[in-house]
């Protein structure tokens, strides 16, 4: 285990700033990507990527969402997208085996200048920090899906790494997905507590999953709510953001959304057409987070 500094952001938001709009992993979704920013922006709109900005996509989409958010100023945390960018610039996946694999060298330049996470501080929230961030890295060789509520306690009252670095193994770049198998969520708790230290996030929000979805717990040691969204359906769903209760939210994928399907052999199914993203809007006498859709023929 090493640490390396630096890999953290602290970004101290102006008073004017009243929402924060969360892009889920965009994965070269950028005609999603630009219409969401269209729809959102306003002088009060601070946004973030949650990483993942390429992959599956070929290199000229995926470059095209690193243009796009690099254009308007957007920061982005890193996703295992970035982090494993090959030497030349050969990203990890892409599904269609006619589109490019590399990225040009300036791209994956700005991708791997990402810090693993972003933390948020309004003067409309004192005391309350937002921390954003792609996923947990362990050195189990995989990142951490947040599906599963037990596992969704560890986080909520331990949900933060060292304020000036960030622990990794630099040898296993892979970061844990737990999915309710009983040893990957072992895996994943003990990894929880060997990366995450006591914390003083409120709100974090998370990507990886694809699968848009709230964790909600109101008291420590308590019960923990989970909501999914449903990002087949052009509907808003909002939920209170309580005093006193610390959230997870999954902000669910701009390129590459699933939702709940009970009719689908594994329980979920895919809406490519549909992205998902959240907001925050915390210029309200009791903020709220806001799931909500972005569609896009072919996406």
């Amino acid at each position: 285990m090493i640490k390396e500094p630096g890999r953290t952001e602290i970004t101290q938001l102006d008073e004017k700033i009243t929402r924060l709009v969360v892009l889920g992993d965009p994965h070269g979704g950028h005609a999603k990507l630009k219409a969401c920013i269209e729809r959102e922006d306003s002088p009060t709109t601070q946004f973030v990527s949650l990483g993942d900005n390429i992959g599956y996509k070929g290199s000229v989409d995926s470059a095209l969402v690193c243009r796009i958010l690099r254009e308007w100023g957007i920061p982005s945390v890193r996703g295992n997208h970035e982090e494993w960018i090959g030497p030349s610039g050969k990203m990890f996946m892409v599904t269609d085996p006619k589109a490019g694999w590399l990225l040009n060298a300036e791209m994956t330049a700005w991708c791997k200048s990402l810090p693993y996470r972003i933390i948020f501080k309004s003067p409309r929230l004192p005391g309350r920090n937002i921390f954003v961030q792609h996923a947990f890295c362990s050195e189990y060789e995989d990142w951490l899906f947040m599906n599963d509520i037990e596992l969704s306690n560890v986080f909520l009252w331990k949900p933060e790494f060292s304020q000036n670095d960030v622990v990794y193994n630099t040898y296993r770049k892979k970061w844990v997905y737990t999915d309710d198998a009983k040893r990957e969520m072992a895996i994943g708790t003990a990894s929880a507590d060997r990366f995450i230290s006591p914390g003083t996030a409120s709100i974090l929000f998370m990507g990886h999953n694809h699968r848009p979805a709230l964790f909600e717990q109101s008291t420590a040691g308590g019960s923990v709510r989970r909501e999914w969204f449903d990002s087949s359906v052009d509907v808003a769903e909002s939920y209170t953001v309580e005093p006193n209760g610390r959230y997870i939210v999954d902000a669910g994928s701009i390129g590459r959304p699933e939702y709940m399907d009970r009719n689908s052999p594994n329980g979920w199914a895919k809406a490519w057409e549909a992205g998902s993203y959240a907001v925050l809007d915390f210029g309200i006498a009791t903020p709220t987070v806001t799931f909500k859709t972005v569609r896009i023929s072919g996406g």
